[in-house]
């Protein structure tokens, strides 16, 4: 598949970069020159924070037909183990003192608005190497081929109607991550989306985004992003929908976030492994409804089980679920996180569900620090003691459930896409012994 099909005008706008429209002309002329200058290589990771300069990074790897390498983190010593250990080189927009890694090339913007070469075939095998985030263990590599991603991506485009014209994106996630490559990223260049070059943090900046922008407005966000534009207070521009994925999403969030920014909120199903395979309306819906050509199944010990076009075999996902003749399924909780204690049952999604529920508490989490001990919980709650908290959660939980000991903190250890890496919070846990 061509980059940028959706060229009917070379002067058609891609992406808003400081508040000026880069058009699709304009960037396919910048990505033809940068690939030329890349170094005779066969992998390279790339490294840039800023979405315009890194789509034009991924955009000119591709071009060149280099394996596409996309770190799990920032971290200096991951990009330095993954540039071993596939030989690549780093494709920056940024100094990174702290990386070791040798053979660097930097992501030059070509001067000038020349006409692009007609036409941008890309080899279908051409590699996109994701890493899973790592939250629960070691981070897993995954490869996909230019033609199974791109197989992908259209039938995503298709399902939120983001396949027509006139719809601008603003995301708060990386473009690393398989969330922020999908929707901010490969969108845009396989559709005729426009997306802002920001990665807004703050409310008040994703608002800020957000106004910059003309067209039917797309918020690209987490529940972390969400929770915190809802409770902001402000008067938001008129959006088309919110898509929110990289953690679970809890109706009663999803309600609020729907009255305070004025528009629907999806929420994406999906893995590193598979993209996004399906969503829902969380505050008005139970069951996920699959993107067309996806199928569902039961596979092992009454695990979800995937199949599509896009897929090289069905794909066994990490939760129990429950699934409907017509495909919709709805979700039973996480392998992984599955609580059994004293033949009591429940799962750490449902006691995070109600630990986010209690008025005060702006962020927390339950985790398990190693089988068979009891279980833990950190929370952010300024306002809230801890025998408030525990009071609060045993209104509705077994007693069993309660965490012991429940940790106060002024942040959770949450990455950039919101995630909270086990490692991370066992650290949390160690410090609080040591007080």
């Amino acid at each position: 598949m061509h980059l940028l099909p959706y060229m009917a005008d070379a002067n058609d706008p891609l992406l808003w970069y400081h508040g000026h429209a880069v058009s699709r002309g304009q960037f396919l002329h910048q990505a033809q020159a940068l690939a030329r200058a890349l170094p005779e290589h066969a992998r390279a990771l790339n490294l840039s924070h800023d979405r315009y300069l890194f789509m034009l990074g991924f955009a000119a790897l591709l071009l060149r037909g280099q394996t596409v390498l996309l770190p799990p983190s920032q971290a200096p010593q991951v990009i330095d183990e993954i540039a071993d250990e596939y030989a690549a080189y780093c494709l920056l927009s940024d100094p990174k003192p702290d990386v070791r890694c040798a053979l660097r090339h930097h992501v030059q913007i070509a001067p000038g608005t020349h006409a692009a070469e007609p036409g941008a075939p890309i080899d279908p095998r051409t590699e996109v190497v994701l890493f899973t985030s790592g939250t629960s263990g070691t981070a897993q590599a995954n490869r996909k081929t230019w033609a199974r991603l791109t197989a992908g991506i259209r039938l995503g485009m298709r399902h939120f109607g983001l396949d027509r014209t006139g719809h601008q994106l603003v995301a708060t996630v990386p473009p690393q991550h398989m969330f922020g490559l999908e929707f901010s990223i490969l969108y845009p260049l396989l559709g005729p989306c426009v997306v802002h070059s920001g990665r807004p943090f703050y409310p008040a900046d994703i608002r800020a985004a957000l106004a910059e922008l003309d067209a039917a407005r797309v918020l690209l966000t987490t529940p972390l992003h969400l929770r915190a534009c809802t409770e902001a207070g402000l008067d938001w521009p008129p959006l088309a929908f919110v898509i929110c994925s990289t953690a679970p999403l809890g109706g009663e969030l999803a309600e609020r976030a729907e009255i305070a920014l004025g528009c629907p909120v999806y929420e994406i199903y999906g893995s590193t492994e598979t993209g996004a395979v399906a969503s829902r309306r969380p505050a008005a819906e139970r069951l996920w409804t699959p993107l067309d050509g996806i199928r569902t199944d039961l596979g092992k010990h009454g695990l979800l089980r995937i199949d599509g076009p896009h897929l090289n075999a069905p794909q066994l996902m990490g939760d129990y679920a429950k699934v409907q003749p017509n495909g919709r399924f709805e979700l039973r909780g996480r392998k992984r996180e599955l609580i059994n204690i004293a033949g009591k049952r429940t799962t750490l999604g449902d006691l995070n569900q109600r630990l986010l529920a209690i008025d005060g508490v702006e962020d927390g989490a339950f985790f398990v620090s190693e089988p068979g001990s009891r279980l833990a919980a950190a929370v952010v709650a300024p306002q809230l003691g801890t025998a408030q908290i525990l009071q609060a959660l045993g209104r509705g939980i077994d007693p069993a459930f309660l965490p012991r000991p429940l940790l106060k903190v002024d942040a959770l250890p949450r990455n950039a896409t919101g995630k909270l890496p086990r490692r991370a919070l066992l650290d949390l846990l160690v410090r609080h012994k040591r007080r």
